[in-house]
């Protein structure tokens, strides 16, 4: 059945409440009732009426004043400002000197750390999590295996960790070629991350191809042989000797100028 409109409604601000029309410029409707959108507010089914919907947003069925003196904490207004404080469940703290473990327990970190959601009797300042372990600081490191989602703790100095893998060799000696640990002093080298022997074969645009590294230029993707009359690459594609020949505008010529081929 059509419902009359109301003086002053018109058919485009005119929405429905159960069986009452109302002006949803300036009426709202909440589980069946109609409330004055700039004095009150629906949340949670509950019509509060401290501010209007403009100026104040939900918590739960509660309202509260955009700004930086409240917060919603799970459904609960709490006193402070967002800038500094943070929720810990229902609970407040300052997030300058305090922390949340598990979003269940503020700790003070200068005495405790929380690992893995567990509080430990251990000071921040010297130890980190690896896990739901603590470890000392500047003594082990953490390595995660993204992956498997795995933190293994290990020894600086004696392993390194290379993409969530385990490796012997420390940071100052070794280097990390995807997931193997590879010497810094030593013959083999890294492309694009495949472990390779650098006096065999060379990295050409991010793959290994035939040729010494040392001994040869990348032209494409093919390692050619550096010689006496040594080689370069034109173009990114194209080998040539510039003794003899120029590269212009990426095509090779005869001769060892670019203008003395434009004169015959």
């Amino acid at each position: 059945r059509a419902v009359p409109l109301r003086r002053g409604v018109t058919s485009r601000s005119a929405a429905c409440c159960g069986s009452l029309v109302y002006d949803n410029r300036t009426e709202g409707c909440c589980m069946g009732e109609l409330y004055f959108s700039n004095i009150a507010k629906c949340c949670a089914g509950h019509i509060t009426t401290n501010g209007g919907e403009a100026t104040y947003v939900c918590c739960g069925d509660q309202s509260y004043q955009r700004g930086d003196e409240y917060l919603c904490c799970q459904g609960e207004v709490r006193n402070g400002s967002p800038r500094d404080t943070a929720c810990c469940a229902h609970e407040t703290y300052n997030r300058l000197d305090k922390r949340c473990c598990d979003n269940t327990t503020i700790y003070d970190p200068l005495s405790d750390i929380c690992c893995g959601g567990l509080l430990q009797g251990i000071p921040e300042s010297t130890h980190f999590c690896c896990g739901p372990e603590p470890l000392p600081i500047g003594i082990y490191g953490c390595c995660y295996d993204r992956r498997n989602r795995i933190s293994t703790p290990y020894e600086l100095g004696t392993d390194i960790c290379c993409q969530g893998s385990l490796s012997p060799g420390s940071d100052t000696t070794h280097t990390c070629c995807g997931g193997a640990a590879v010497p810094k002093q030593s013959t083999m080298g890294c492309c694009a991350g495949e472990v390779h022997d650098q006096i065999h074969t060379s990295c050409c645009n991010g793959k290994v191809v035939p040729g010494s590294g040392a001994g040869s230029v990348c032209c494409g993707a093919e390692a050619i042989p550096n010689t006496a009359s040594r080689v370069a690459c034109c173009g990114g594609h194209t080998p040539y000797t510039p003794e003899s020949q120029t590269c212009c505008n990426g095509v090779v010529t005869e001769g060892k100028s670019c203008w003395q081929n434009r004169f015959p």
